[in-house]
């Protein structure tokens, strides 16, 4: 089980010095010492946690979806369909259902995907609960967030580099290095790449 979005929260607090809250509702007193760091929690969450299901394809927020083109575009592509209500990213494509297909022409717009064909099958990055996370993808919403209030707290410059060098030199590393060997797709991409690569270069 995953944390709680007061908890990831309460953690970005802690790794900016500043004191945990009990929670995300703002007290109705000015006096409340945690009331600017509640507020501060609210404003940045969301975007804190959207960006890092962006900034990488984590396991763990993958979904898949069979996507109806029933509209019609105004020019470019033949059809059109709506992008699920919890799409955050795009992963990959495939034109049939047990198969990728490269000839395959999209491009995601303002909520739709376009393409020539009446069917998609799509993987993409979801925005799942924050309990639905991995330790990785935690850690990374943690960082994230923490970054955003170092500058709205005011803290030296040091604290977000800190911060940024934690979340770009370990943690994103680490995800990547974990995910590929939990994922056989991947495994398989990388094998065809390296082969690929030797059949084109060969050494010697």
């Amino acid at each position: 089980m995953g944390l709680s979005q007061l908890e990831i929260c309460n953690q970005a607090l802690l790794k900016v010095g500043a004191d945990v809250i009990d929670t995300l509702t703002p007290p109705a007193s000015t006096e409340d010492g945690t009331k600017r760091s509640i507020e501060l929690c609210n404003i940045f969450f969301d975007q804190s946690y959207e960006e890092v299901l962006r900034m990488y394809p984590w396991n763990s927020a993958k979904k898949r979806a069979e996507i109806d083109l029933t509209d019609n575009p105004d020019f470019g592509y033949e059809k059109r369909g709506e992008l699920p209500a919890d799409f955050i990213r795009l992963v990959d494509i495939f034109r049939y259902e047990d198969q990728r297909d490269q000839r395959t022409a999209w491009v995601v717009e303002a909520g739709y995907i376009l393409s020539d064909y009446d069917t998609l099958y799509m993987k993409y990055i979801a925005k799942p609960l924050t309990t639905e996370l991995d330790p990785l993808a935690t850690n990374a919403v943690i960082c994230n967030l923490a970054m955003k209030l170092c500058t709205a707290l005011q803290l030296d410059d040091n604290w977000a580099k800190r911060i940024n060098d934690e979340l770009f030199g370990i943690i994103l590393p680490q995800a990547r290095s974990i995910d590929t060997f939990e994922n056989k797709e991947l495994l398989l991409e990388e094998s065809s790449w390296l082969l690929n690569r030797e059949l084109n270069h060969p050494v010697g």
